[in-house]
C-alpha cells in the first residue's frame, strides 16, 4: 500500500507539473527486430516508441526526434551501442538524452566500458517486464527533474525571464557551433 501511494504522489505531481507521460518518446534500439517489438509492445501503451536497428540509425533518429530517453543494445552489427553512446553523449544536441543498455554482455570490463561511454543504466536480457517498465519510468523522472531544474536556474524566479546563466551558456554554445560551421561570429 505504502508503495502504490508513493506511486500516486508522483504521478499526481508529474500531472500537475505539465509532464504528458503520452508525449515521451522512446528509442529502441536493437538489431533484432523482434526485441524491439517485445519493448515495444511491453511501453506503447503509455510512451511513444520510436525503433532503430543499427547505430547509425539510432544517431539519426535521436538528432531528429529528440527522443526523451534511449534504451540499446551493446552488441550490434557495425556501430555498437557503446560506439553510438559515444557519439550521442559528444553532440550538444543529444547528449543530455539518458541511454540504457539493454544487453546480455557480462564482466565488469564491458559494463565498465558501457558505463564510460555514457550509459545510466543496464537491463540484462532476457529482461523482467516490470523491471524494464520501473527502470524507464524512474529515468523519465530523473531527466524530467534535471530538466526542471535546468530551467529554475536559467531563468528568474520572479519575471521568469532568461537569467544572465542562461545567456553566459547559450553563447559558448553558439560561438562553438559557429566555428564547427566556419560562420563569423
Amino acid at each position: 500500500m505504502k508503495g502504490s501511494f508513493r506511486g500516486q504522489i508522483m504521478n499526481n505531481f508529474l500531472s500537475s507539473t505539465g509532464l504528458d507521460l503520452s508525449s515521451v518518446k522512446i528509442l529502441v534500439v536493437d538489431d533484432q527486430v523482434m526485441n524491439i517489438q517485445s519493448v515495444n509492445a511491453l511501453l506503447s501503451s503509455s510512451y511513444t516508441v520510436l525503433a532503430a536497428t543499427n547505430g547509425e540509425d539510432a544517431l539519426k533518429i535521436a538528432e531528429e526526434q529528440s527522443p526523451d530517453l534511449i534504451l540499446m543494445d551493446v552488441v550490434m552489427p557495425g556501430m555498437s551501442g557503446k560506439d553510438a553512446c559515444m557519439q550521442l553523449k559528444a553532440n550538444e544536441t543529444t547528449e543530455s538524452i539518458p541511454v540504457i543498455f539493454i544487453t546480455t554482455i557480462s564482466g565488469d570490463h564491458e559494463e565498465n566500458e558501457c558505463w564510460e561511454s555514457g550509459g545510466v543504466d543496464f537491463i540484462s536480457k532476457p529482461f523482467n517486464p516490470q523491471t524494464l517498465k520501473n527502470r524507464v519510468k524512474v529515468h523519465l523522472e530523473l531527466k524530467y527533474q534535471k530538466d526542471m531544474l535546468m530551467k529554475l536556474a536559467y531563468s528568474d524566479g520572479l519575471t521568469g525571464v532568461y537569467n544572465r546563466r542562461y545567456f553566459d551558456d547559450h553563447y559558448l554554445k553558439l560561438i562553438r557551433l559557429s566555428h564547427r560551421n566556419d560562420s563569423p561570429q
